[in-house]
């Protein structure tokens, strides 16, 4: 929107809006995870309360994989005979780091829980689920770099997403996730902007 150039009486022009933007480069990289989950399931465990006493609470888990399949796309520029730039994209493999926000949202009674970390609840619901599996709540994953699993090798890693505190009358919920991409979409809506 070259109307929106103007000269600024207090600060430098490269300071505005408009030179900051048109230097913004919108190719990158983009990667996504492949997610597997198991059916929500709940457990009595031992969590501390706001006072830091353990006190024996359901607790909502829900345990998932995350995998690494590759193949992520990289924009790679090519050059016409007329020495215009255009990108198209090639496809790479490198770890990721997987930043999950789980939210527990109750339909019924109209209500959204986010994820907590309870590490105490954690061996609980991993001698429940399988004793040989680690899994990592919400800031261990985060930490892992996730590697590239192959048709031989499967690295994925296994997670927990817990919740306290839900209400007991729900009967029915989603469970949003977030963080298993990069990539975003561009929705210009006809006739929303406004110069």
């Amino acid at each position: 929107q070259p109307s929106l150039e103007w000269q600024p009486h207090y600060t430098t022009k490269s300071e505005t809006l408009w030179s900051q933007a048109r230097q913004a480069v919108f190719r990158r990289s983009i990667w996504a995870l492949e997610l597997g989950i198991k059916p929500l399931r709940m457990i009595k465990a031992n969590v501390p309360d706001s006072n830091g006493n353990l006190v024996s609470r359901d607790v909502w888990y829900l345990v998932y994989y995350v995998k690494n399949n590759g193949r992520h796309l990289n924009p790679k520029p090519q050059q016409d005979a007329q020495g215009h730039v255009t990108f198209t994209t090639e496809n790479v493999n490198h770890t990721v780091r997987f930043f999950p926000t789980f939210v527990l949202q109750c339909h019924d009674v109209g209500q959204a829980y986010l994820d907590q970390v309870l590490p105490g609840a954690i061996p609980q619901i991993r001698q429940r689920e399988d004793p040989r599996r680690p899994l990592r709540d919400s800031v261990k994953m985060s930490d892992a770099s996730i590697p590239v699993s192959t048709e031989f090798e499967d690295r994925s890693v296994w997670g927990v997403a817990t919740w306290v505190g839900v209400d007991p009358r729900t009967d029915f919920f989603s469970v949003y996730i977030q963080g298993l991409t990069n990539a975003y979409r561009w929705q210009d809506v006809e006739g929303a902007f406004q110069p």
